[in-house]
C-alpha cells in the first residue's frame, strides 16, 4: 500500500511539471510568434522608411554630379536642402531604432540628477515656439518648480517626442497646450492638441512599437511609428507613466499625460 502511495504521489507531481513545463513552453512560443512578427514589421517599416530618403539622396546627387555646370543656382540651393532634409530624416530614424533598441533591452544608461520640470519643460516649449511659429504653444511658464530625479537628456527626448506627435495631428494655426503641475507626489506634465483625438479601443496600441493607425494624417506623414514609445519607455525608466486621455476642456484633441515622482514629495 505505501509503495502504491508513493506511486500515485510520484505520478502527480511528474504530471504536474509536464504540465508546468508545457506552459512554459507555450508562452516561449507565443513570445517568439510575438518577436518574429515585430521583427517581419521592422523589416517592412525601415525598408519603406530608409528607401524614400535613399532614393532622394542617389537622385539629387546623381544631379548635382551630373548637370551643377547646368543647374541655376536657386535649382542647385534647393536640391542641396533636400539633400540636407533626407540626412537629417535618415539621422533620426536611426537615432530612434537606436533608442528603442536599448528600452526594450532595458540598457539605458540614464544620469539622474535632480531638476526643476517646470525650468526643463519651459525650455523645451520655447524651442518648439520657434521651430513652428504657424503653431500657437502655451504653458505658463511661472509656474511652481517641481524638482525631480531625472535624466535631463532623456527627459528632453521624451517630452520632445510626445510635442512632434501634438505637431503632427495639430492643424495650421491650431493650439498646443503645455501643463506641469503637481499631483500628490508626482509632477505631471500634460500635453494636449487640436487633432482628431485617439479613440479608447487605440489608446494602449498607439505606444507600441511601429504602431501607427490609418487615419489621413499617418497615410501623409513619414515617420516609423517609435515616437510614442520611446517617450513611454523613458518615463517608466523614471518610474513614471505615459498615457493618452482626454483633453481637461472634453473638446476634441488629445491629452498625453505624463507623470514622474517629485523628489520632495507632496506639498
Amino acid at each position: 500500500m505505501a509503495q502504491s502511495g508513493d506511486s500515485t504521489g510520484w505520478n502527480q507531481k511528474l504530471e504536474q511539471e509536464v504540465y508546468q513545463r508545457t506552459v512554459a513552453l507555450q508562452e516561449s512560443l507565443r513570445k517568439l510568434e510575438l518577436l518574429n512578427q515585430m521583427r517581419a514589421q521592422f523589416v517592412s517599416i525601415m525598408s519603406h522608411e530608409l528607401r524614400t530618403p535613399a532614393t532622394a539622396l542617389v537622385g539629387y546627387a546623381d544631379t548635382l554630379r551630373e548637370k551643377w555646370k547646368k543647374l541655376p543656382e536657386k535649382r542647385i540651393q534647393r536640391y542641396l536642402d533636400i539633400i540636407s532634409e533626407e540626412s537629417n530624416r535618415m539621422v533620426t530614424l536611426m537615432q530612434e531604432i537606436f533608442e528603442i533598441s536599448r528600452i526594450t533591452e532595458g540598457k539605458l544608461e540614464l544620469n539622474f540628477q535632480t531638476a526643476d520640470l517646470t525650468a526643463l519643460t519651459a525650455a523645451i516649449v520655447r524651442e518648439f515656439r520657434e521651430r513652428y511659429p504657424a503653431l500657437s504653444f502655451g504653458f505658463k511658464e511661472n509656474s511652481d518648480p517641481l524638482p525631480a530625479r531625472v535624466d535631463t537628456h532623456y527627459f528632453k527626448s521624451a517630452l520632445s517626442h510626445i510635442l512632434d506627435n501634438a505637431v503632427k495631428y495639430t492643424p495650421a494655426k491650431g493650439h498646443v497646450l503645455v501643463f506641469a503641475e503637481r499631483s500628490g507626489e508626482n509632477a505631471v506634465i500634460r500635453v494636449e492638441d487640436d487633432g482628431p483625438g485617439v479613440a479608447r479601443d487605440y489608446r494602449d496600441k498607439i505606444f507600441e512599437p511601429f504602431f501607427r493607425s490609418m487615419d489621413n494624417v499617418n497615410r501623409k506623414t513619414p515617420g516609423a511609428g517609435l515616437g510614442l514609445t520611446i517617450a513611454r519607455g523613458i518615463f517608466e525608466a523614471f518610474k513614471g507613466r505615459l498615457t493618452a486621455e482626454d483633453k481637461l476642456t472634453g473638446r476634441s484633441g488629445c491629452a498625453m499625460v505624463a507623470s514622474v515622482p517629485l523628489e520632495e514629495g507632496p506639498r
